[in-house]
């Protein structure tokens, strides 16, 4: 299961890097660093780790109950990427915070807000504030 987990990791590492990121960012005139920088070494240092992982690992007993979370998780990010096109990234990025953060079992009051708002606020802020990039 782990070599099939790597292999997908890998796979969706190669479609960033040749598909995503050169037909989702476009070319800016202006700023001391190009916009698909960050994306593509963030997007190589996945597949390195990806393909160390695939050569290095050993088999391990398949665990229901984690890759089960796993699934849900990737739901509620598939789910929330959706959700954004539809209603914003401002509205949007809190439910899709709420929902992991109760899913990886966080119930602290303070920590729960700390994401749902404040983190979602930050985001927007350096994303359309600072870096004058639009999130939709």
């Amino acid at each position: 299961m782990d070599r099939i987990a790597t292999l997908l990791v890998l796979g969706f590492s190669v479609l960033l890097l040749f598909w995503a990121i050169p037909n989702q960012i476009e070319e800016v005139e202006f700023g001391r660093i190009r916009p698909e920088t960050l994306p593509m070494f963030l997007g190589w240092v996945l597949a390195a780790l990806a393909a160390l992982q695939l050569i290095s690992s050993r088999s391990v007993k398949f665990d229901l109950r984690l890759v089960s979370r796993t699934v849900v998780a990737f739901a509620i990010v598939i789910g929330g990427a959706i959700l954004m096109m539809q209603i914003g990234f401002e509205f949007a990025m809190p439910i899709m915070a709420l929902l992991l953060m109760l899913l990886l079992a966080e119930r602290r009051p303070f920590w729960l807000a700390l994401g749902v708002l404040i983190v979602p606020v930050g985001v927007w802020a350096l994303v359309e504030i600072l870096l004058d990039r639009p999130l939709a």
